[in-house]
C-alpha cells in the first residue's frame, strides 16, 4: 500500500505529505 496514487502522487514519493488514512479506507471500501 505504498504506491497508491494521491493528489500529491504516490504514498512512497511524498512521506512528508499528510496521508488521510480515514479517507483512503473509506474509498477502498465504498
Amino acid at each position: 500500500m505504498n504506491t497508491l496514487p494521491t493528489t500529491t502522487g504516490a504514498y512512497d514519493l511524498a512521506p512528508t505529505e499528510p496521508i488521510d488514512i480515514a479517507a483512503l479506507l473509506k474509498e477502498m471500501t465504498s
